[in-house]
């Protein structure tokens, strides 16, 4: 599965939603890894989302294990 949004196109309630859950999986041991975006930091700088180097979110935010995600072409 693969999921996630620009980081400036997310909503701070729903960061703040994220980050929440985020930090109660890491108190209970649990790691939640997800992929940064295809493009890495210019995954959102196309111009139509985004025109700023910013990763997806849940990966921006502190808690997650981020790692590179993979477009299959």
């Amino acid at each position: 599965m693969s999921y996630g949004l620009c980081e400036s196109l997310t909503g701070n309630a729903d960061l703040t939603s994220l980050r929440i859950y985020a930090q109660r999986a890491n108190a209970q041991g649990i790691t939640w890894t997800a992929a940064s975006g295809d493009n890495g930091g210019a995954d959102c700088f196309d111009g139509r989302r985004g025109t700023t180097l910013a990763v997806d979110a849940p990966a921006s935010i502190p808690e997650v294990n981020r790692c590179w995600g993979h477009g299959i072409q």
